[in-house]
């Protein structure tokens, strides 16, 4: 259950992530620098894995991960390994291609399904879809946006959702980034679980990111939610200077 967005910019892009849990959901620690094979990157951690569902580079790449349906009944008594850990294994890289070919030549019949987007300046992205026995990948010109997944009637919301970022995104120009964050923060209680900023019994959007690479610096602006009566959201922003002079384009 999350969804992502994205739009490019002559600067770079602005990228949003909700991502959705159950409430039960180990807490996350917020967006905080990093730093692996002398490349530094942002990234929040997952409380449960200690992996991460998106973070971004130096170079302006971003990786994020969002659940994926199960297609194969037989996976669902099988045990895996985290998918909070694949994004991880292209932080040091300076282009698309490469995190693209470390996921390939990995042996994925370790993890659950899942969708990984790369995305990264000029204008490159990469959709890599693993539903346990193929990975499926898409271009840029290919991959609708936004992509959202629910385990909960999955394709009313995703109808819903689609439909209502066409709505919020029409005729919108040089204002896409204020369009998109109006999207991600999207909430009405007669919509229920079909709000993009969702709360339901069981499960939430525990968190909104937005990733802004510029030309010359990158933001990562984190909201972590609380939806307890009484419960404080808070937010937490990190900057990191873009290396432009190693980053192509």
């Amino acid at each position: 259950m999350c969804t992502v967005s994205w739009a490019f910019s002559s600067q770079g892009y602005d990228l949003f992530f909700n991502r959705d849990e159950q409430k039960s959901r180990e807490k996350a620690k917020p967006p905080s620098m990093g730093e692996k094979s002398g490349v530094k990157y942002i990234s929040p951690e997952d409380g449960r894995s200690h992996g991460t569902w998106l973070l971004v580079n130096e170079y302006g790449i971003s990786i994020c991960l969002l659940n994926h349906s199960i297609p194969v009944e037989e996976r669902k008594d099988r045990s895996f390994l985290s998918r909070g850990l694949l994004p991880l294994r292209g932080i040091d890289c300076p282009v698309v291609s490469e995190v693209v070919e470390i996921i390939r030549s990995m042996d994925l019949t370790e993890f659950d399904s899942f969708h990984l987007v790369v995305i990264g300046p000029p204008r490159e992205l990469c959709l890599l879809t693993w539903d346990g026995t193929t990975l499926k990948e898409e271009h840029l010109d290919t991959v609708e946006v936004p992509l959202t997944t629910s385990s909960y009637r999955s394709d009313e919301i995703i109808s819903f959702r689609k439909g209502l970022f066409a709505e919020i995104t029409a005729d919108v120009n040089d204002e896409m980034s204020k369009a998109l964050q109006d999207f991600h923060h999207y909430n009405d209680p007669d919509t229920g679980p079909f709000s993009v900023m969702m709360n339901r019994s069981d499960a939430c959007t525990l968190s909104i990111s937005h990733i802004k690479v510029d030309t010359d610096k990158i933001k990562f602006l984190y909201e972590e939610l609380a939806w307890d009566e009484g419960g404080e959201s808070s937010s937490t922003q990190v900057v990191l200077p873009r290396s432009g002079d190693k980053c192509p384009g």
